[in-house]
């Protein structure tokens, strides 16, 4: 019978049970993992990503905003439009009350068709009138000159009376003279009166004529004034008419109601205009240096969750050659292109991109592999002050 150096239970702890139970036969979990190291190292460098700039930013249009001032002074007559309406180019938005406007325009409108009545006459009267055609008037139009007419002609008749008279007295002292019945003095004094009558005769009607003549050349001096005053009158109630200069929606009226008062060059609302969208964002002076014109870009939009709506894409359209001061920092403004506008999900279900929405601007600066970014990463490790 042979002797036992240890005991049973001894031996199932001992070094050498627990090695003959637990050696692995197999190697093929150890070289699988160092299999997969290797490739994972031999991929870095094939293996290349996007390396991209994010920044905040804010979907915009194309134009401007225009911002629509009051070019008079007024109460509202009519509002047309209402908060976020959309305009067309050329709609009136309001108009303003324009009853003084009116009231001037009116008057000078009145003044002028008199000016017109008195220069006719005029003409009429200088033309009818004049030393070489003595003739009867009977289409005189206004009271004022059909009374100087009348008052014209009675004192041209008395002259004429005269006249006639002096003439007559001429004659019969002359047949006296020559038949010796009277002195030369008296034949001289009846030949004075004559001569005189005559020319009182024509100083009458010149002294007319010249007075006619004088107030025909001021009434039209006065209907040219008044003609410019009423086109500028009529170009000023276009002030009272507020036109869109652009299409777009309205924005910010600002509590304009029907008979609110207003004044030159208070702003009554803003167009934003119906224009391509475009992206506005901010970019330090540290990456500015990485951007360029055309460059690719992708809009994280905050409203839709990237993860199920994905990226809108664009480019970078123009990129502002002086610094912005934005929250007492300086930033460069860039505007970049949309492609999109719309987004959608996998069940076709669409969101519409608005004007107003924010987002992060992801430009696209390189391709680099993982082996460069695992190299750059260890850099900044190793050596941070560089």
């Amino acid at each position: 019978m042979s002797k036992k150096i240890f005991p049973a239970e001894i031996l199932n702890f001992t070094i050498e049970t627990q090695i003959a139970k637990n050696t692995v036969k197999s190697q093929a979990i150890y070289v699988t993992l160092l299999a997969s190291l290797i490739i994972a190292i031999g991929l870095l460098p094939i293996i290349h990503i996007d390396v991209s700039v994010q920044n905040r930013g804010i979907i915009r249009p194309d134009s401007e905003v225009t911002q629509i001032m009051s070019p008079a002074q007024g109460k509202i007559d009519k509002l047309f439009f209402n908060e976020n309406d959309m305009v067309l180019a050329g709609d009136t938005l309001l108009t303003i009350n324009s009853s003084r406007v009116f009231n001037q325009l009116e008057y000078t409108k009145e003044r002028l068709q008199e000016l017109e009545s008195y220069i006719n006459d005029l003409d009429v009267l200088l033309q009818e009138l004049s030393p070489s055609a003595f003739n009867p008037v009977s289409t005189l139009h206004t009271a004022s000159y059909q009374r100087q007419y009348k008052e014209f002609k009675e004192l041209i008749n008395q002259a004429n009376q005269v006249y006639i008279k002096k003439k007559r007295d001429y004659h019969r002292s002359k047949k006296l003279f020559e038949g010796e019945a009277i002195s030369q003095v008296e034949f001289e004094n009846s030949r004075f009166e004559f001569d005189r009558s005559l020319a009182d005769f024509k100083a009458l009607h010149l002294s007319q004529l010249t007075k006619w003549s004088d107030e025909l050349q001021g009434y039209k001096n006065e209907r040219e004034k008044i003609t410019s005053e009423v086109n500028k009158i009529k170009e000023d109630q276009r002030d009272y008419v507020v036109i869109a200069p652009v299409s777009g929606s309205i924005q910010e009226l600002r509590g304009l109601a029907v008979g609110v008062q207003i004044f030159p060059n208070q702003s009554l609302l803003k167009i934003s205009p119906d224009s391509e969208l475009v992206v506005e964002t901010y970019i330090s002076p540290s990456d500015i240096g990485l951007i360029k014109m055309d460059q690719k870009v992708n809009f994280q939009i905050d409203a839709f969750n990237y993860n199920q709506w994905g990226f809108a894409s664009g480019a970078v359209k123009e990129i502002a050659s002086d610094i912005t001061i934005k929250d007492n920092q300086p930033f460069f403004r860039v505007i970049c292109s949309m492609k999109e506008t719309s987004l959608s999900l996998k069940n076709g279900y669409t969101g519409r991109l608005k004007k107003g929405m924010t987002l992060n601007s992801r430009f696209i600066i390189a391709k680099r592999s993982l082996w460069q970014l695992l190299y750059d990463k260890m850099d900044d490790w190793l050596n941070p002050n560089a």
